[in-house]
């Protein structure tokens, strides 16, 4: 396999990762919030946020871990 081919297969990994990522913000900016904005019931959309919130923590940490591990194993 040469070298030209092993760059395209990063690039189009990296653009469905971003587009994945694009998808995704979309769908909570036009879809969700404004779903949950038009629900009347403030205690049943704070227990859909908390969940929501608990949810994305755990990959937002081991997104955070990677990285410093990452940075930590560079500096060596």
């Amino acid at each position: 396999m040469n070298k030209q081919c092993l760059v395209d297969a990063g690039a189009y990994t990296a653009l469905g990762c971003v587009s994945i990522f694009c998808g995704s913000a979309y769908y909570v900016n036009f879809v969700q919030t404004p779903a949950m904005m038009a629900v009347k019931d403030t205690k049943a959309v704070r227990d859909l946020w908390k969940e929501m919130f608990l949810r994305a923590k755990v990959y937002q940490v081991s997104t955070q871990r990677g990285t410093l591990h990452r940075r930590g194993s560079n500096a060596d």
